[in-house]
C-alpha cells in the first residue's frame, strides 16, 4: 500500500540529505550530547545514559565505545587529563 511505503521513501531522503540512516544520526547526536556532559558534569554514566534518551546502560556503553574508541569512563578521563 502507499501507507507502507511512506516510512522507507522518508528514510531514504533523510538518508540523502543527511548522509546517514535517522538510527545512525540519532545514535552521533546522543553520543555526542554524553560526550559532552562526560566533559562538564560529574554524573554518573547512568544519569547521563538517561538524560540523552537510553534506558541500557551496557547497550549504550557499546555504541559509545565503537563510535568514541574510549569507554565513557576512559573519556571522561582522557577529557580532564587533556583540560
Amino acid at each position: 500500500t502507499r501507507q507502507s511505503t511512506i516510512p522507507r521513501i522518508s528514510r531514504r531522503r533523510f538518508s540523502a540529505a543527511v548522509g546517514m540512516p535517522p538510527l545512525a544520526y540519532l545514535q552521533e547526536l546522543r553520543v555526542e550530547q554524553a560526550k559532552a556532559m562526560l566533559e562538564a558534569t560529574s554524573e554518573s554514566l547512568e544519569q547521563i545514559v538517561a538524560a540523552v534518551g537510553y534506558s541500557d546502560v551496557p547497550a549504550f556503553r557499546r555504541l559509545f565505545q565503537r563510535q568514541v574508541g574510549l569507554s565513557p569512563a576512559q573519556y571522561r578521563a582522557w577529557w580532564r587529563r587533556a583540560g
